[in-house]
């Protein structure tokens, strides 16, 4: 009697396991799709087959498998190749999921809202996250993805609080919008060259987020990427970066320097607004500076415009505090307010014809406005912008007594409209200029006298004159 037992016992054991799932065969008539898991729980493994037929699926339509809390781990098959939409849909008891090569496709919602799930491991060969997939995991920890992985959905891995870790292998080439979204634990972050595309909100509000290098791969910073991640520091924009859309920077409050490289022709709408930043140099690739771009950035005490830029958004620079700012001869257009509430700002130099101005562009301490000789159209803008404007034409006047050698210095007088403000800057080598600024003055009565010692073991000097 025990042979007859022990054999009906090895039949019972398979039988009980597969009894926990209900499926379906699919259309190829060798593989099926399990529909629902029906156990008592605990640590559960997906088999590589039913009724001799291979598990392939999981998950049919939005509907989830685990219907029983009591789930604690996941281990899948590697027979499995996709896990369908919601399959593990707010499985609350789940804490580990080991998910093999095999899966190719992790669908949307996947495991969404498994709210004790602190490990999910995902073997090489995994090729799409999808949407949602992991949102909600509130308790997952850390993050491997591999480089098998193309695809990263958007609002993947939304709302992981506790995400404190995350590797992205190199191989990956798309992080979807709103993916890391209020991953409010994670501290630093490095994206693979490899990454071609990072998404809107990508990382907005990762509030610990401190440090960040970013993929030569990337063309476009989008829309609010690193919006109010507030404690970040350190984040250099490769020069692959052509873009740099609304919000991206707004709200780092942290954020003291930034390089924008010149490749970058795009800045747009409020893209460093409310950050620390206190010095912005514009490069000369860049032709729109968007509204609110450096908007109540109190720090900014300069600003640097660059010669391709032709037009300054709406508030644009609101709230900064620079003394002295210069329009290069491009910028044909500066908006409403763009300049407004800058209360430091006391000097406004133009290097061309007078731009169209927007309302209030200059509001707050009413700055004087510098125009050069021959430039027009100064009485207009004047009257549009509600500032004074005056001549800024200082000269050096070499046919005078006073210019040349004297007493082992060398000096000259400089003339031009009364109480100008002006820069005297020397260097000594004209094929690769590096101006030093010697003085800085202001030409009272219309005139001023420069001198200083002839300088030892200088070949050569060269002086010119420019606004401060």
């Amino acid at each position: 009697m025990k042979p007859i037992h022990l054999f009906l016992l090895l039949l019972a054991t398979p039988a009980a396991m597969q009894a926990q799932f209900d499926y379906t065969t699919n259309s190829d008539g060798i593989s099926l799709t399990i529909t629902r898991y029906t156990g008592s729980g605990g640590a559960v493994t997906i088999p590589a087959s039913i009724d001799g037929l291979a598990v392939t699926c999981l998950g049919n339509g939005n509907l989830p498998v685990v219907v029983s809390s009591g789930v604690t781990s996941l281990v899948i098959s590697d027979s499995v190749t996709n896990i369908g939409n919601s399959a593990f849909e707010n499985c609350d008891g789940l804490t580990n999921v080991t998910i093999p090569g095999s899966v190719a496709d992790i669908g949307a919602y996947a495991f969404y809202d498994c709210g004790l799930l602190t490990n999910a491991s995902f073997a090489d060969g995994v090729a799409n996250i999808g949407d949602y997939a992991f949102s909600d995991c509130t308790r997952l920890a850390s993050l491997t993805i591999p480089g098998s992985v193309t695809d990263i959905g958007d609002n993947a891995f939304s709302h992981c609080f506790k995400l404190a870790m995350i590797r992205i292998a190199d191989g990956v080439t798309s992080i979807g919008e709103h993916t890391f979204q209020e991953c409010t634990n994670l501290t630093s972050l490095t994206i693979p060259d490899s990454v071609t595309n990072i998404g809107e909100y990508a990382f907005n509000y990762c509030t610990s987020l401190t440090n960040v290098t970013l993929s030569y791969g990337v063309t476009s910073l989008a829309l609010a990427t690193f919006q109010s991640c507030a404690r970040l520091t350190s984040l250099t924009i490769p020069t692959s970066v052509t873009s740099i859309e609304g919000a991206v920077f707004q709200e780092c409050t942290s954020l003291a320097s930034i390089t924008i490289p010149d490749s970058v022709t795009n800045i747009g709408p409020y893209a460093f607004a409310d950050t620390s930043l206190t010095s912005v140099t514009i490069p000369d690739s860049v032709t729109s500076v968007g509204s609110d771009a450096f908007s109540n950035c109190g720090n900014v005490t300069n600003i640097a415009i660059g010669n391709g830029v032709t037009s300054i958004g709406l508030e644009a620079f609101f709230g900064t505090n620079p003394t002295n700012v210069v329009i290069p001869v491009s910028v044909t257009y500066i908006g409403e307010d763009a300049f407004e509430y800058c209360y430091g700002l006391t000097n406004v130099f133009f290097q061309s014809n007078a731009p169209i101005v927007g309302e209030g562009a200059f509001l707050g301490e009413n700055p004087m406005a510098y125009y050069l000789p021959g430039t027009t159209g100064w009485t207009a803008f004047s009257t549009n912008a509600d500032l004074s404007v005056m001549l800024w034409n200082p000269v050096i006047q070499t046919g005078v007594a006073s210019f040349g050698l004297s007493n082992n210095q060398f000096g000259f007088n400089i003339a031009g409209t009364t109480n100008i403000p002006i820069v005297v800057e020397a260097c000594a080598n004209l094929a690769s200029p590096v101006w030093t600024a010697l003085t800085n003055t202001t030409l009272t009565n219309g005139s001023y006298f420069f001198s200083e010692p002839l300088q030892a073991n200088s070949s050569g000097r060269f002086y010119r004159i420019s606004a401060p």
